[in-house]
């Protein structure tokens, strides 16, 4: 049985380790949560949305989803300028429909520079997170074309990157590829 020579799988490896750890889309939708004074019994709360490495191109968009068990009474607070169409829509169990904020370029001049900011009320127990986000274009022959979705992610957040993951699996293999080559190579039998 011919073997295939360590270097050529630990290409092949490192390869498959890199193209699974290239996330879908490079935009970025970061988020703080802010805890604002109750009213009424409600906890209330305000997402301050951050968008980076966006095409705002006409008839691009993105949609920010609420889901319909955790949140209520989504309210736009400050939104993007004029060159942006927003909707927001409510959560609702009855139906059941995750509630949304959607955006849509009006112009090639759309900008995403400054913040935008939702209040809810917060349904769930301990702080709000992370939220699905779809990114998308409309092509202009009524069809709807998906390029991407993700998950917003905490300005403050200390979770490590895909490409820090992906690094430490190749070395983890590496380091039991090479273990296992001392092994079958040592001069020293178990026999003896």
């Amino acid at each position: 049985m011919k073997r295939t020579p360590f270097s050529v799988v630990s290409v092949i490896v490192l390869l498959s380790f890199l193209l699974l750890s290239v996330p879908v889309q490079a935009v970025t939708i970061l988020y703080d949560a802010i805890d604002l004074s109750d009213d009424l019994s409600e906890d209330l709360w305000r997402y301050d949305y951050y968008v980076s490495e966006y095409p705002a191109e006409v008839n691009h968009g993105f949609t920010i989803y609420f889901d319909r068990d955790s949140y209520s009474n989504l309210t736009p607070i400050t939104t993007l300028n004029l060159n942006w169409d927003v909707l927001v829509t409510q959560p609702d169990p009855n139906l059941p429909g995750d509630g949304m904020y959607d955006a849509l370029a009006l112009s090639n001049e759309a900008t995403l520079r400054q913040a935008f900011t939702v209040q809810f009320v917060w349904l769930g127990s301990g702080a709000p997170g992370s939220q699905e986000f779809e990114l998308y274009q409309l092509p202009g022959d009524g069809s709807i074309r998906n390029e991407g979705w993700g998950w917003t992610t905490p300005r403050s957040s200390s979770v490590p990157e895909p490409g820090t993951l992906s690094l430490l699996a190749v070395g983890l293999y590496g380091l039991s590829r090479l273990r296992k080559r001392r092994i079958a190579f040592h001069p020293f039998s178990a026999t003896e």
